[in-house]
């Protein structure tokens, strides 16, 4: 019980310390917005590489700075996110959502958004598939944030809920699908 209680703890931490390094990027829905669905063709990429222990299972390790990074496919494309466990959604900066193929209408930035460095707005979209490694989700909801208003994607909770377990061991992420 002790153990789960330190896990519980790093993560506490780990979501402040990386809210405070993201305090610029990071943000929270204001309004819920109608659905707008992309849909993109595009043949499989190989997956990025992670350390993926067996199928279904990915371990990250921290960075320098202790955060966690991870090479994330989308729509055949390698995106690198932020772990943002503070993050209502899996985010793409505009110019990570172009990369992917990603093209929202202007009317789908309907999204507001609170940041620290005031409003902003993003569109909601409807992710395909997003692959790490041995780990492959679907239909996963994705925020695409107004040009300038992200330097960085993040992969949050619309992402990591759907998996069936996450957890810090020993100083390493680690997803279970």
């Amino acid at each position: 019980m002790t153990a789960l209680y330190k896990s519980a703890a790093i993560i506490c931490v780990a979501g402040v310390v990386g809210g405070h390094y993201l305090s610029k990027t990071s943000f929270k829905p204001v309004v819920e917005p109608a659905a707008t669905s992309v849909q993109v063709a595009r043949p499989p990429a190989e997956p990025a590489p992670v350390n993926a222990r067996a199928n279904g299972m990915v371990v990250l390790d921290p960075d320098t700075r202790g955060h966690y990074q991870a090479q994330v496919e989308l729509e055949g494309r390698i995106i690198p996110m932020l772990v943002d466990t503070g993050a209502s959604y899996l985010s793409l900066t505009a110019e990570d959502a172009r990369s992917a193929g990603i093209f929202p209408a202007a009317s789908a930035f309907d999204v507001r958004l609170s940041t620290a460095n005031g409003e902003s707005r993003a569109a909601l979209v409807h992710l395909q598939a997003a692959r790490i490694g041995t780990i492959s989700l679907f239909n996963v909801d994705a925020l695409v944030m107004a040009p300038g208003a992200s330097q960085i994607s993040l992969l949050g909770m619309s992402f990591l809920k759907k998996l069936s377990s996450y957890e810090m061991a020993q100083g390493r992420l680690i997803m279970h699908q």
